[in-house]
């Protein structure tokens, strides 16, 4: 028999956990769960946007090509065809048209046509549904458009991108390569019988032509804000700002920066010419009915740099852009944020993603 002082002497056994300890573990297991579920989700956000990019990358491939083969087309024939009407039919006071402008017109108007962010812009130089010169895309756009009724703006530019690259011209380039898109990124997300494209959060991409109200928010004969252009324009398109970038702010009429130059007339003939009082008011151009005057209602700011904007609301679906439908200068991609100090509105446009990212 063991001794009473032994079996004193030995510790005895636990029966199990304390209820601190028990506590303790499943804080421990809490806490590696919030981890995991915060980094399986970091990792989706960035999976997503990462898809949303390689969509993008693939229409903007599309569309630059489709944008270059379009820029060699000679519009000569085209150009002077305009300087007749124009000249048979101006005021007999107003000078003559140069054919380097009515090119430069010309141009315009067919690259609106060929690259639309709005149905107005396949309505040709009198801006009037059914006046004679819509371009054939208006066409396929009202066979297409089943359900006008579903039709929502915020579609419209995503819409007629996916019409422009899929069934209209090619201008003699190569065919594209539209299955290269994934399928989930087109769709149909107002039922109006037209496909748009998607980003990975199933909103419908924007497309802007003519970008010129985010590189000069202040419109027509404003220097250029260095402040607001750092904000926002370099964000959105780092890969089209020069090494060290320009030298801002700078006069409205600083031809020496390219910020300042239209690529489309790269001497400023246009805006001369509208200076001496060219295209400021509606002029008849008889065969092709009224034409409209070249202002940011029908075209975009002058002498200012521009370029394709094909672009996705992000993570947060909240677009730091006017809609490409917005009336008047709004269209061209003017921002939200009405200056630095609206830190509200370029919160929203910091997580856009932009074919002009890399």
């Amino acid at each position: 028999m063991q001794p009473v002082t032994d079996r004193a002497q030995q510790t005895p056994r636990r029966a199990g956990f304390t209820i601190v300890e028990l506590l303790v573990v499943i804080l421990i297991i809490a806490a590696m769960i919030a981890i995991s579920v915060a980094v399986m989700g970091d990792s989706v956000k960035e999976a997503r946007i990462q898809a949303t990019r390689t969509t993008i990358r693939q229409l903007d491939s599309m569309l630059q090509q489709r944008v270059e083969t379009f820029g060699r087309l000679n519009l000569t024939s085209q150009a002077q065809r305009f300087k007749l009407a124009y000249d048979t039919n101006k005021p007999v006071a107003d000078p003559a048209v140069s054919l380097e402008v009515a090119e430069i017109m010309v141009r315009k108007d067919r690259f609106r046509a060929a690259f639309p962010q709005r149905v107005e812009d396949l309505w040709g130089f009198d801006q009037q549904a059914g006046g004679g010169d819509d371009a054939p895309l208006y066409a396929v756009w009202l066979s297409n458009l089943t359900s006008p009724g579903n039709h929502q703006p915020e579609t419209e530019s995503s819409e007629l991108l996916y019409l422009s690259l899929t069934e209209g011209t090619v201008f003699g380039g190569p065919a594209l390569g539209i299955d290269r898109v994934p399928v989930e990124h087109v769709h149909d997300t107002d039922n109006d019988g037209i496909p748009e494209f998607v980003d990975e959060w199933g909103s419908p991409l924007r497309f802007y032509n003519w970008t010129t109200r985010l590189i000069r928010p202040d419109g027509p004969g404003a220097d250029i804000d260095l402040p607001m252009f750092q904000a926002t324009a370099k964000p959105l398109m780092p890969s089209v700002i020069e090494p060290g970038g320009p030298t801002l702010p700078m006069p409205f009429d600083y031809y020496s920066n390219w910020l300042n130059i239209d690529p489309d007339d790269q001497t400023g003939a246009l805006s001369a010419a509208i200076s001496n009082g060219f295209f400021n008011t509606a002029f008849d151009l008889g065969t092709a009915n009224l034409a409209v005057p070249f202002d940011e209602t029908n075209y975009h700011t002058l002498d200012t740099y521009h370029v394709p904007l094909i672009v996705s609301a992000g993570p947060d679906e909240n677009l730091g852009l006017n809609e490409p439908t917005a009336t008047g200068f709004a269209r061209l991609a003017l921002p939200l944020a009405t200056g630095i100090g609206d830190t509200a509105a370029l919160d929203l446009l910091y997580d856009n993603i932009t074919n002009r990212q890399r």
